[in-house]
């Protein structure tokens, strides 16, 4: 090959790599968003369940609804999920539904849940046959960090 062609296709490549960089900075900058989104929702979530708990100790209700849980993973279970599995989908709503679960338990026991240090969640596996994930403690999540 020529000098000239020899420098185009090194630049040609260069430039694609570069390119190929960009398209992926940007894909993870919004993740990154996504994320962010994601935590916030899930601290409205907290937020509401705490609320819910306050209205069923004022009215002797226990905190736990089982009925509400199961109805709440059949709506999951329901959905079409195109890139998660169904069952993946699922536990991940039932460490969701543990953790506002936990909140509400200690509200109701005076326990701080930031001072609460145990955290059955800090190491869960979403699939056997997936790397082991790990989860932050709640304090952790609730504190933005």
């Amino acid at each position: 090959m020529n000098r000239s062609l020899n420098w185009f296709l090194r630049r040609t490549e260069r430039c694609s790599v570069n390119a190929m960089y960009q398209q992926l900075n940007t894909i993870r900058r919004k993740i990154d968003d996504i994320d962010k989104e994601l935590l916030q929702l899930l601290n409205e979530r907290a937020k509401l369940a705490r609320k819910l708990g306050v209205i069923k100790r004022s009215r002797g209700l226990a905190i736990q609804d089982h009925v509400r849980e199961r109805a709440i993973l059949a709506r999951v279970r329901e959905t079409n999920f195109v890139s998660l599995r169904p069952n993946n989908a699922i536990k991940i709503f039932e460490v969701i539904i543990r953790e506002c679960r936990r909140l509400q338990e200690a509200d109701a026991t005076g326990i701080s849940p930031s001072d609460d240090t145990t955290n059955e969640l800090s190491s869960i596996r979403i699939n056997p046959t997936e790397r082991e994930v790990r989860i932050p403690a709640t304090r952790d999540v609730c504190s933005g960090s």
